[in-house]
């Protein structure tokens, strides 16, 4: 139990910092389509805060259900 304690933990640090690396993202794309030259980078850094966004659902899910057996474990000791 206690490594998928561990596991649970890192998964939820990743969740959270890469939230906010995508929100991030978007700003730095705004700031690079101002640049006429760099609207390829725009959306490239458009499509990568995309694909950081569709990892995040993709854990949530699991460390909800995780979380859950965690918390039923420590309920029946």
């Amino acid at each position: 139990m206690d490594k998928l304690i561990k596991i649970l933990h890192i998964l939820s640090h990743f969740v959270e910092h890469t939230e906010e690396h995508a929100q991030e993202f978007l700003e730095l794309a705004k700031r690079a389509e101002e640049e006429e030259e760099s609207k390829a980078l725009a959306e490239a850094i458009r499509e990568a805060s995309k694909k950081l966004k569709e990892a995040i659902e993709i854990l949530k899910p699991y460390l909800k259900s995780v979380n859950h057996k965690i918390e039923d474990t420590h309920n029946s000791t």
